[in-house]
């Protein structure tokens, strides 16, 4: 049985901490897929990318897949130019 864990950013904690530390435990103990829900986030900043970076290489290496969901369009092309978004899967 697979198991999907969701991920959203809380309220007054850094979001860039939170995947490093929030995220990559769901990842470590996920079966199945692993949800980034991105509607609270309207811009994303270096932090958040090298910590999404990360998650994308613990994913490959326990072959589980990552979705990214309600990515606004500036965040999705930031991705796109700094070619992390070849390593996602992207839903509404």
């Amino acid at each position: 049985m697979t198991t999907c864990f969701v991920w959203s950013p809380v309220a007054g904690k850094d979001p860039a901490d939170s995947l490093r530390t929030d995220a990559a435990e769901m990842l470590r103990t996920a079966e199945g897929d692993l949800i980034l829900e991105f509607s609270s986030m309207c811009r994303i900043g270096s932090g958040e990318l090298r910590a999404l970076g990360g998650l994308a290489d613990l994913a490959e290496q326990r072959g589980v897949k990552v979705r990214l969901r309600n990515v606004n369009a500036s965040v999705y092309k930031t991705l796109i130019l700094l070619k992390l978004a070849r390593r996602f899967t992207f839903v509404s």
